[in-house]
């Protein structure tokens, strides 16, 4: 009877630790489902497109801007039509005295005007102006490699941002077959 316990002690302490141990490497794999591997990489070809780049330029230039002396001020005319009219009411009698003012003013107005826009009262400078202007170029730029590599005797294609070099990293995931 002794060693009938003993047997059936060693069997059931045999099946817990192989259902401890099932457990133990069921919850790693479902940590890790994927196994992961390296693969020889037969080729890597560059992937290029073709894209718009702007390269922005600040453009100046010297502009001639003319200029008055004194801005745009009335006095030359103002004066002038006062004047006028004080020589033109000197001539004339009656209503013509009135005509004779009235044209003097006029007369000195159009001279103060003139006297005004003299070439002596007007000047140009040079000024710089400034703005920035895109100009644009296009450019082949690599987007992407198309890579070419040999996992377990098996070719495949994939396309990577980045030149994976000799060998790629490659996933392996392991699932049942369904015939059971």
């Amino acid at each position: 009877m002794k060693t009938t316990l003993s047997i059936l002690a060693i069997l059931l302490i045999g099946c817990a630790g192989s259902a401890m141990a099932r457990h133990h490497a069921d919850a790693d794999y479902a940590d890790y489902p994927d196994y992961a591997d390296t693969a020889p990489v037969l080729s890597a070809t560059p992937i290029y497109e073709t894209v718009r780049v702007s390269h922005p330029e600040e453009e100046c230039w010297n502009e001639q801007v003319k200029h008055r002396r004194g801005g745009d001020s009335a006095t030359g005319t103002l004066a002038g039509g006062i004047v006028g009219g004080v020589i033109g009411n000197q001539f004339g009698h009656g209503a013509g005295n009135t005509a004779m003012t009235v044209a003097g003013s006029l007369l000195g107005a159009s001279i103060g005007h003139d006297l005004d826009r003299e070439p002596e009262r007007r000047y140009v400078t040079d000024e710089r102006h400034c703005e920035v202007v895109d100009h644009y170029s296009k450019e082949e730029r690599v987007v992407g490699y198309r890579v070419t590599y040999r996992y377990k005797g098996q070719t495949f294609v994939t396309r990577t941002v980045e030149d994976p070099g000799d060998r790629i990293p490659v996933r392996m995931a392991v699932e049942p077959l369904d015939r059971y």
